[in-house]
């Protein structure tokens, strides 16, 4: 640890190679998509296949955001929303 600090004056850690992430930005346009979806729908139905469509992000994409990182899950699955595929609470 000592040789890290005098190396980079932190201890933090240093940004990793790779191809980074696109999670937040994907889940930021899903988040409003449904949000937009929901209120123009009459029950506030939205589908992951439509917010795909809208977005143009892939379903896979779409599903993990909604399903992972917002923690929403189709209405079976709910027992607060009874009307939409992933209930907005």
């Amino acid at each position: 640890m000592i040789k890290k600090f005098e190396a980079i004056d932190s201890l933090a850690s240093r940004q990793r190679s790779g191809r980074p992430s696109t999670a937040a930005a994907v889940t930021t346009t899903v988040e409003q998509t449904v949000q937009s979806m929901s209120a123009v729908a009459a029950h506030g139905e939205c589908s992951a296949r439509e917010v795909s469509r809208q977005t143009g992000v892939s379903y896979g994409s779409v599903w993990k955001a909604l399903r992972i990182t917002l923690k929403r899950y189709p209405y079976k699955l709910q027992q607060k929303s009874k009307n939409c595929e992933f209930g907005i609470q």
